[in-house]
């Protein structure tokens, strides 16, 4: 049984799970062999909860959104159209800039008429229409001129502290969970079968629950794993 990852491949996984292998750059293939070797004596053990969900143990928890959504690139927004398909795409920074366009209509709402001019009234009155998606009037009105605006309060929200409660709209390979799931994605499909691991990508239509599950007992699973010359075993959740 071959896998689709090369044991250098499996070992620079291993070590972006924080495996403490120590794999240089330029390794040559005798030395990935090596590492291999200790790496089966000192296997990487994942976590599985009582239904059977693989968790990477070693994990921690994102304290800024910026480290939840590590793709969001404020420097690389250079149109207001790239600015609102940022934030279409990330339904936690759409809610914050529905506050923020909220904000923007009290502030417009406090300057009379006549000063505020025919520009500023048309705005107004599309954020006060649509408390929801008056965002992207308000931005659109802006046009290029307001990125750089736009892209200061995306840079403030990305330090600020996520929120656990909108995990739903967290990426797919955010977390403990989601790295697991990565993690045997990758592997070869017989190896996973053989393990007893199955991935699931919603267990229901509408679901966010994705994940890596273990069908069979960790005792057959961690066989499995040492028959297979597999660095890594499983452990039930707590017990480190």
């Amino acid at each position: 049984m071959t896998s689709k990852l090369s044991r250098r491949g499996f070992l620079v996984s291993l070590i972006a799970l924080g495996a403490t292998y120590l794999l240089p750059e330029d390794a040559t293939a005798e030395q990935v062999d090596q590492i291999w070797e200790e790496a089966l004596k000192t296997p990487w053990y994942f976590e599985v909860n009582e239904w059977g969900t693989i968790t990477e143990p070693d994990t921690g928890v994102a304290q800024r959104w910026g480290d939840v959504f590590e793709d969001i690139w404020p420097d690389g927004m250079e149109t207001y159209r790239d600015v609102i398909s940022t934030v279409d795409a990330c339904v936690p920074l759409q809610s914050h800039f529905t506050a923020l366009a909220s904000d923007e209509a009290d502030r417009l709402a406090e300057i009379p008429p006549r000063q505020l001019g025919p520009k500023g009234r048309k705005l107004l009155a599309s954020l006060e229409e649509d408390a929801f998606d008056g965002w992207r009037v308000w931005v659109k009105s802006e046009g290029d001129a307001g990125v750089a605006r736009f892209r200061a309060a995306i840079e403030d929200w990305l330090q600020q502290p996520a929120d656990a409660a909108q995990i739903a709209w967290f990426p797919v390979g955010y977390g403990a969970q989601g790295q697991a799931k990565a993690f045997f994605e990758r592997m070869d499909w017989d190896e996973r079968n053989a393990l007893g691991v199955v991935i699931i990508e919603g267990d229901h239509p509408g679901s966010t629950y994705y994940a890596a599950e273990l069908k069979a007992t960790i005792a057959d699973a961690n066989a499995t794993a040492e028959a297979l010359k597999l660095p890594f075993r499983f452990r039930p959740e707590g017990s480190a």
